[in-house]
C-alpha cells in the first residue's frame, strides 16, 4: 500500500502534466547575498513576476528587467526567504 506523500507525489505529478506546468529554468549570472534585492539571471526570459525558487528558498519577484537580464525581488523579502525561511 502506498504511503500518504507517494500518493501525494504521484497526483501533483498527474495535476502538474495535466495543466501543462512546465518549470521554466535559468541560473544566475553572478553571485548574489542575503540582502540583494536584484540580480542577474542568463535568460531573463524564462523568468516571470511571481514566486521563483533560488536553491532551496523563494523569493518574491517583482520586476524582469530583459534587457539587463535583472531581475528585482520586492524590498521586503531581501535578507529572508518568501516561505519566512533565512
Amino acid at each position: 500500500m502506498p504511503t500518504l506523500d507517494q500518493m501525494v507525489e504521484e497526483v501533483t505529478g498527474q495535476l502538474r502534466a495535466y495543466g501543462g506546468d512546465q518549470e521554466s529554468k535559468t541560473y544566475l549570472a553572478a553571485g548574489i547575498d542575503a540582502s540583494a534585492t536584484t540580480f542577474t539571471v542568463a535568460h531573463p526570459d524564462r523568468v516571470a513576476s511571481g514566486l521563483v525558487e533560488i536553491d532551496e528558498e523563494l523569493v518574491d519577484v517583482s520586476v524582469v528587467e530583459a534587457t539587463n537580464a535583472q531581475v528585482a525581488i520586492f524590498p521586503w523579502a531581501a535578507g529572508k526567504g518568501e516561505a519566512g525561511d533565512q
